[in-house]
């Protein structure tokens, strides 16, 4: 078979293939977010935002907001201030935010009590005393985050406050609480006499919160294996994070797979199969709204991989493809997720 052909037979196949699992990444239909009760407009939304597809999951974030969903109000209210979007609009941004915190948001809540810049002194004061008082009363069913927002709150304001909370919240085994420890062990605001136990003491935040699955711990985890050229450790908790549903891993691992000339080649064995699915999987479910590069990072990555395959080898992908979406929702975990409660299927 003439390289032509064989190329022409791949992109064709390709084609096809990316066409119909786009069909099966819809879910196989065309959701009408009227038709959507106001919290499942909220999670399909806020999945569609988490999988940089900003400007569709607008229409059923607004939609929920403007039915009564507070935390949609407020996700709403901050797409509403993205730079450089054509739907940017600080004054609608400033009304969906009032209206998340009337209607009990903690998320808008926090907002005003340490970003928001407008305002009065004395609104702004108001409204803090609001935001501590909800904290209050969250802590009465939901105790590991109140304190974990009560460390958060006074982080600026009363540092050693903000710590005696931090440490209730991690006897709370809160993930956040852990890695917010680690980073402030890593900053040097947390005190102790021997660097060693400073760095064991490090490890093991890092590692207690990556471990109960909390994404932005595993990355965070993943870099600090990688500055101290620990390969092995990093790349299986690259896995982990790709299994937990990190949209990023895909292109991550897909490059892993692909450059023989990484630091991980000494012992990953290249595989452009793989490769070429996951890049394959990232081009479908993720969008271009948000970080665009990676998209353009992907969309090479699945050009140089396929560029040596047989034709067998298409199915290969799909099967790796079909498997991954049965068992993981991929998603880019941001600061938008620690403050709003949603579950993913």
């Amino acid at each position: 078979m003439s390289i032509l052909v064989k190329l022409l037979g791949i992109t064709l196949l390709t084609m096809t293939s990316l066409l119909y699992s786009s069909l099966l990444l819809s879910d196989t239909k065309v959701y009408d977010e009227a038709s959507l009760s106001p919290e499942d407009a909220f999670e399909r939304g806020m999945l569609l935002r988490s999988q940089f597809k900003n400007s569709e999951g607008l229409r059923f974030l607004k939609s929920a907001a403007d039915r009564g969903h507070a935390d949609s109000a407020f996700v709403m209210a901050l797409e509403l201030l993205s730079p450089n979007t054509a739907y940017r609009n600080e004054t609608l941004s400033r009304s969906y935010m009032l209206q998340a915190y009337e209607q009990g948001s903690l998320s808008a809540m926090n907002y005003f009590s340490t970003q928001a810049a407008w305002g009065t002194q004395r609104q702004r004061e108001t409204l803090t005393n609001g935001y501590f008082n909800a904290l209050i009363d969250n802590g009465k069913y939901n105790p590991r985050n109140a304190y974990w927002l009560l460390a958060e709150f006074y982080h600026r304001i009363d540092p050693e406050l903000s710590l005696y909370y931090l440490d209730i919240a991690i006897e709370f085994e809160s993930p956040r609480a852990y890695l917010e420890s680690a980073w402030r062990i890593s900053a040097g605001e947390l005190d102790y006499v021997f660097e060693a136990k400073a760095q064991r003491e490090l490890n093991r935040r890092y590692l207690f919160a990556a471990r109960a699955g909390y994404i932005p711990a595993i990355k965070s985890y993943i870099k600090v294996l990688e500055e101290k050229a620990e390969f092995s450790q990093a790349y299986e908790w690259r896995k982990t994070a790709l299994m937990a549903g990190d949209i990023t891993s895909l292109v991550a691992l897909a490059n892993i797979y692909r450059d023989s000339s990484s630091q991980y080649d000494a012992f990953v064995d290249l595989d452009k199969v793989k490769s070429a699915a996951y890049c394959a999987l990232y081009l479908e479910v993720a969008g271009k709204d948000r970080f665009p590069m990676i998209y353009r990072q992907a969309e090479q990555c699945y050009l140089n991989s396929i560029a040596d395959l047989a034709m067998e080898d298409l199915q290969s992908i799909e099967n790796i493809k079909r498997e991954m979406r049965q068992s993981v929702v991929f998603y880019h975990h941001d600061e938008i997720w620690d403050s709003i409660s949603i579950k993913l299927e």
